[in-house]
C-alpha cells in the first residue's frame, strides 16, 4: 500500500497541489485535442476569442505551464492496481478571495452592473418549453419554484457571457447550451459573486476526446501522455465537455457538468486544490478537517481494493475528490451523507442547498469515535446494476 500524506499535519496541509500541466504555447482550443489539426467551429453568434493558456501552474516549472483538471473517460476501481504507487498531493488550507473595494464608486458600478443585467434578462427570456425541460434535470429535483426564479437569471447571464464552440464542426443546439448553463449555475444558486468570471469559453465535443498532456516532474523529466477524456477544466482557460458523456453520466449517478464547473469554483481561491473560497461564518479548519479525513479514508479504501463510497476517481488528488463530492452532493446526496457526513455538512453550509432534505435539516448518521466514515457494508457502485440501486436510494427526493 503506498504511503499517503498525513493530513493532520499543518505543514502537510500548507503544501501546494501538483496537477497535470501542458505547454503554454499550445492554445487551449485553437488546436483540436484529438488530432491537433482542426480548430473548433463557432456556434451561432459566439465570436469571443478562445482562451489561451498563459498562467503558470502551482509549483512553477522551468517553462510556463497551465494547471487543469478533468475527468478521464475510464478509471480503474483501484488506482494502486494501475501503478499509482506515489502518494497524491496534500490538501491545502482554503485561502479566502480578497474582498472587493468598498466605497461610493464601487457601489455605483455595482448598481450599474445590476441594472444592465436586469435589462438583459428582461429582454432575452428563455424559451419556456426548453426551460421546463431544464428544470426536470435530476440534479435540480430539490429546488422549489422560488429557487427556479432565482436560478433563471443566472442561467441567462451565463449564456450571455460565455461562448460555446463545437469541436470538429459539432453543432451545438439551443438545448445543449441551456442544459450546460443550467447545471453549471446550480452550485452558484445561493452565491452572489460571479464565480465564473475567470474564463469565457465552453468547448463541446460530440463524444470523448483524446487529450495530450505534457508535464515535468520534480527531477526535470518531461512526461507526455494521451488520455481519453470526457471533460477538462483549465486554469484561466476553457471548460471542455463531451456531450455524449453529459447525457450518459446522469444515468450513472454522476454529472460531468457539475464536476468540471466545480473545478472552476475551486479556482476561486487561486489553486485547484479542493479548497474554494468559503462563505462568511465558515472556517478553513473545519473544511480542511472534514475533507482531509474523508479523502484519507477514501484513499485507504481504494488502495485496499474496497468500496470507496464515492467514485474511485476521487482518489486522484484533493481537487478531484472535491469535484466528485460536489457531483455526489447533488446527484447522490443520500450516499454522500451516509458515507461522508462531515463533507456533506460542509457542502451544505457552503452552497446553502440541501438536496437530501429540501426545506429541513439533514440527519447526521452516528459514527463510532470517528474511526470509520462509512457503514460496515457499503454498497458498491462499479456496476450498472448497483448504480441503479443507488438511484433507487435517492428516489425519495
Amino acid at each position: 500500500m503506498p504511503d499517503r500524506p498525513d493530513f493532520s499535519s499543518a505543514q502537510a496541509c500548507a503544501k501546494r497541489t501538483r496537477v497535470t500541466s501542458v505547454n503554454s504555447t499550445q492554445k487551449a482550443v485553437t488546436r483540436d485535442l484529438s488530432t491537433g489539426t482542426a480548430p473548433p467551429t463557432s456556434i451561432g453568434s459566439a465570436t469571443a476569442p478562445l482562451d489561451s493558456a498563459t498562467d503558470q501552474a502551482f509549483n512553477p516549472l522551468p517553462s510556463p505551464v497551465v494547471a487543469m483538471h478533468g475527468r478521464a473517460r475510464s478509471q480503474p476501481a483501484n488506482p494502486a492496481a494501475s501503478g499509482g504507487a506515489s502518494a497524491p498531493p496534500p490538501l491545502r488550507a482554503p485561502v479566502r478571495a480578497p474582498l472587493p473595494q468598498r466605497g461610493a464608486g464601487a457601489a455605483v458600478l455595482n448598481w450599474l452592473r445590476q441594472r444592465r443585467n436586469a435589462r438583459y434578462v428582461a429582454a432575452h427570456p428563455l424559451p419556456e418549453a426548453l426551460w421546463a425541460n431544464a428544470l426536470s434535470l435530476p440534479a435540480l429535483s430539490h429546488l422549489d419554484p422560488a429557487d427556479h426564479a432565482r436560478l433563471r437569471p443566472k442561467v441567462q447571464l451565463l449564456l450571455r457571457d460565455k461562448s460555446f464552440y463545437g469541436a470538429h464542426g459539432f453543432a451545438i443546439t439551443q438545448w445543449m447550451r441551456l442544459r450546460i448553463a443550467t447545471e453549471a449555475c446550480l452550485p452558484t444558486l445561493n452565491i452572489d459573486a460571479d464565480c465564473y468570471a475567470g474564463f469565457h469559453t465552453i468547448v463541446v465535443y460530440e463524444t470523448a476526446f483524446i487529450a495530450r498532456h505534457r508535464h515535468e516532474d520534480d527531477i526535470g523529466v518531461v512526461h507526455e501522455s494521451n488520455e481519453e477524456m470526457s471533460g477538462e477544466s483549465w486554469d484561466r482557460g476553457p471548460v471542455i465537455l463531451s456531450w455524449q458523456d453529459i447525457e450518459t453520466s446522469a444515468a450513472d449517478g454522476n454529472n460531468l457538468v457539475l464536476h468540471e464547473f466545480a473545478h472552476k469554483l475551486d479556482l476561486g481561491a487561486g489553486d485547484m486544490n479542493g479548497c474554494p473560497p468559503l462563505r462568511s461564518g465558515m472556517t478553513g479548519a473545519a473544511w480542511r478537517g472534514a475533507f482531509a479525513a474523508a479523502y484519507a479514508h477514501l484513499c485507504r479504501a481504494a488502495d485496499a481494493g474496497r468500496a470507496t463510497g464515492l467514485d474511485a476517481y476521487a482518489a486522484e488528488d484533493p481537487a478531484e475528490f472535491f469535484a466528485v463530492a460536489v457531483e455526489a452532493f447533488f446527484m447522490q446526496p443520500r450516499r454522500l451523507l451516509a458515507h461522508y457526513p462531515d463533507v456533506y455538512a460542509q457542502l451544505l453550509q457552503w452552497l446553502a442547498q440541501d438536496p437530501y432534505n429540501p426545506g429541513g435539516p439533514s440527519p447526521t448518521p452516528a459514527r463510532p469515535d470517528g474511526a470509520s466514515l462509512v457503514p460496515a457494508h457499503p454498497k458498491p457502485r462499479r456496476t450498472p446494476a448497483t448504480r441503479r440501486d443507488d438511484r433507487a436510494d435517492d428516489s425519495h427526493r
